[in-house]
């Protein structure tokens, strides 16, 4: 009983003598659309990028955060579209903070792609219940009676 509780105590001291200098944001997707976030540091400089599918949330983590003494946050996260427009932003995220792309300000709106394949494809679905035009040739070899 005793080596846990000092086993336990030592471990905590260690976190205060030997600071662990790592940010984590948690990000989550609350929206109907599929997104992408990518984290910026205070200086604008790109920290990471992450997908993110809907209803999903995800852990953004970096151990080089502290380097030279010089602050990466407060972070700014922006949700982009699959189709590359801005879904929303949030700034001002603190290490260990959670946020949703609800929070974003922004148009947070996705515009379904203009695919042109796709609507080939719908057309020519639409035409396969139109009716077949008729051979006259099929009239005289059929049997009508």
């Amino acid at each position: 009983m005793v080596g846990i509780n000092s086993c336990l105590l030592l471990s905590i001291l260690s976190l205060f003598i030997f600071p662990v200098s790592a940010a984590s944001v948690r990000m989550i997707n609350d929206g109907p659309f599929p997104l992408s976030a990518t984290v910026l540091s205070a200086t604008g400089q790109v920290m990471g990028r992450q997908a993110i599918q809907p209803q999903q949330q995800v852990l953004w983590q970096n151990s080089n955060i502290d380097v030279n003494g010089i602050s990466q946050s407060p972070f700014t996260v922006i949700f982009y579209c699959t189709t590359g427009e801005v879904y929303g932003t949030i700034t001002g995220v603190q290490t260990g903070a959670m946020v949703t792309a609800s929070q974003a300000t922004g148009p947070r709106f996705c515009k379904p792609k203009d695919d042109k394949k796709g609507k080939e494809e719908q057309e020519k679905s639409d035409l396969q219940y139109q009716p077949h035009p008729i051979n006259p040739d099929q009239w005289q070899k059929q049997d009508r009676f």
